[in-house]
């Protein structure tokens, strides 16, 4: 059985330049979580409507998330067991050598960031470049990755 739902609408051509929403629902509130691009350095940031439509950009909120070094680009939340989790493609040095991390919370405000890279451009077992965005899902009491990347010439 299907219902109709009107997809989450954000306006992306407006200040700040935001790459990689990620869009949630959790206690009766709508979730944006983005990387804002348009401070230095970037960051990542959220805001809440309570309707999924209704956007205001103003009351945007950086994630109260320590990155270290870690310059953030594509990111996705989803629920886990006890909270939430935030994979994150970043880099450290080079925009062209991203790894993927761990960040967790369990109420979607604060975080806790893993410095340790969950998958690491540098493993020689996975035999690439890059890794970039990210999704995964919780089965179990396993937390599968799916990722995209650019693989060794």
């Amino acid at each position: 059985t299907w219902t109709r739902r009107d997809a989450i609408n954000y306006q992306l051509d407006r200040d700040p330049f935001i790459v990689s929403p990620a869009a949630l629902e959790h206690a009766g509130a709508t979730w944006l979580f983005f990387v804002d691009l348009s401070s230095e350095p970037a960051r990542i940031a959220s805001l809440t409507s309570a309707d999924g439509v209704a956007w205001d950009p103003t009351l945007a909120t950086p994630a109260a998330i320590g990155l270290g070094a870690v310059t953030p680009w594509h990111l996705d939340v989803f629920p886990v067991a006890g909270g939430f989790a935030m994979l994150i493609s970043g880099y450290e040095e080079e925009f062209g050598k991203q790894s993927v991390y761990l960040a967790t919370s369990p109420d979607l405000s604060s975080w806790t960031f893993r410095s340790e890279p969950l998958l690491s451009h540098r493993d020689p077992t996975l035999d690439v470049d890059t890794l970039y965005r990210s999704t995964g899902i919780v089965s179990g009491d396993r937390l599968v990755v799916w990722y995209s990347m650019s693989y060794v010439d």
